[in-house]
């Protein structure tokens, strides 16, 4: 005789059979089938979330789960995700807050709000702007869209590594205690406000612009 039964939110099923008893986990999936239109507002602790198609306004709060999404769209996007991997294929709006994730990848990014408290993060593409806040965490950007508008990045007590644009553009950094090294074809005149390094280059004329503020962090800076 067999018996099979399952008990609890996140199963375990037991296994009877012949006076052996065994015990498998067990991993439950939902699909949801939804309209493009459709709003979502989840909250989801110790699970894993797959978005196939465009997402709009998405509303989420995620802890020790997993975010994995083709494209997140609209400005009133907002995701806050705990302890969670985040993995997207194209970010075009909306606001993104990451603590304590060690593998946040974004794809294609064309306007986006960071906050990342703790956190590794890795911008393969930046299109067209973003709006970056790092603290005791990394931020990579592996490359800038020529026609790119702006790069604003905070960070504190981390390291950032940007691969600049093959643009002209507008740059400013200010840094406290701040180790930076810098590709050779970026010229830039320094000066000194107290414990404040300001650096700046680039080209005036154009309206794209980088500005970066560091305390406390190292900058790696290529082209």
């Amino acid at each position: 005789r067999k018996n099979i039964i399952i008990s609890g939110d996140a199963p375990t099923i037991f296994y009877r059979s012949e006076g052996k008893n065994k015990s498998f986990k067990v991993k439950k999936s939902i699909k949801i089938k939804m309209p493009k239109s459709t709003k979502l507002d989840m909250n989801v602790r110790h699970g894993e979330v797959k978005l196939a198609e465009n997402t709009k306004n998405m509303q989420a709060t995620l802890s020790y789960s997993r975010l994995l999404a083709s494209t997140i769209d609209g400005d009133e996007t907002n995701i806050l995700a705990s302890y969670s991997p985040v993995e997207v294929q194209r970010w075009n709006y909306g606001k993104l807050n990451t603590r304590f994730s060690e593998a946040v990848s974004l794809r294609d990014v064309q306007h986006l709000t960071l906050v990342a408290t703790s956190s590794d993060v890795t911008i393969e593409r930046l299109l067209k702007s973003g709006m970056l806040k790092n603290n005791l965490g990394a931020l990579k950007i592996n490359s800038i869209n020529r026609d790119f508008n702006e790069l604003d990045i905070s960070i504190q007590n981390g390291e950032l590594v940007c691969v600049l644009p093959q643009a002209p553009f507008k740059f400013k950094l200010e840094g406290v205690a701040t180790e930076m090294t810098v590709a050779e074809s970026l010229s830039l005149d320094k000066r000194s406000e107290g414990k404040m390094v300001i650096y700046t280059g680039g080209n005036a004329q154009t309206g794209n612009k980088i500005k970066i503020n560091s305390r406390y962090s190292d900058v790696v800076l290529r082209q």
